[in-house]
């Protein structure tokens, strides 16, 4: 397994997935704040993050799908 590949099935998702949360939690509090226009861009980040966390996911479950793991 190389580097790259260990590196993005071990941290890059998680880190992903916690941007995810945290980008959300101030998006919720910059709303409450009543900046909408910062709340609905760190809400588009924090999909965006969520979606290629899934979408790395996804290439790791294939490729360990196909060596039989």
């Amino acid at each position: 397994m190389g580097k790259v590949y260990r590196f993005a099935r071990d941290v890059l998702t998680k880190l992903l997935i916690l941007a995810f949360v945290v980008l959300l939690i101030i998006a919720t509090i910059a709303l409450g704040m009543n900046l909408n226009h910062v709340a609905n861009s760190l809400a588009e980040i924090a999909y965006y993050s969520l979606v290629l966390a899934v979408i790395i996911q996804l290439v790791i479950l294939i490729k360990e799908g196909e060596k039989g793991i």
